[in-house]
């Protein structure tokens, strides 16, 4: 693109200086500069079929599979799927949020000062479950605690693997919760 574009200022630096010394005398009129104006206008028609032509063969080539696609739009495009590291979002509250993410294989959330994640919550027990992973995967598990946990307003029975955007809610359902954490992969 760069060698087109070199290409056609040089043709049109050319022209003009070709225009100006040869067809045109010392002084312009009106009818020299409408001349000179139609040569202006026919190079720069020329220019814009040069470069229709050039990205139409180009998107022709990409789609055929006989040229790959630029690295920069590859770059953007691997930029866009990074993936996110799994943590938790615990909003509690006067608008209070943390953002804990998770590196260890298990987070004991309650609300003892021995917890990974403490919920100053009066419906939290001192330890009230465990996130954990297994085959990276996260699940998480109720400690016998007594207002129960709560998954998108479902009590918890058993173990369940957590999923993008899960809510967590501890000893009460999502209106009446103090503290809210969802959990982001």
């Amino acid at each position: 693109m760069k060698i087109i574009s070199f290409i056609l200022r040089y043709a049109a630096l050319t022209l003009i200086i070709y225009l100006a010394y040869k067809k045109f005398p010392l002084y312009f009129t009106l009818h020299n500069l409408l001349y000179l104006l139609k040569y202006i206008f026919l190079l720069l028609l020329a220019g814009f079929s040069l470069w229709l032509l050039y990205f139409s063969i180009k998107k022709f080539l990409i789609i055929s599979g006989w040229m790959a696609e630029r690295k920069e739009e590859q770059r953007d495009e691997a930029l866009v799927a990074l993936p996110v590291k799994p943590h938790l979002n615990v909003k509690g509250r006067k608008g209070k949020e943390e953002k804990v993410y998770l590196e260890k294989p298990v987070y004991i959330l309650g609300r003892s000062s021995a917890c990974d994640v403490i919920v100053d919550d009066t419906f939290a027990s001192r330890r009230h479950c465990r996130i954990y992973k297994k085959d990276s995967k996260f699940l998480i598990r109720d400690e016998r605690s007594r207002n129960g946990t709560f998954i998108n307003d479902v009590s918890l029975k058993e173990d369940k693997q957590l999923e993008n955007g899960d809510i967590i809610t501890l000893g009460s359902k999502k209106e009446k919760a103090e503290f809210v954490i969802e959990f982001m992969s």
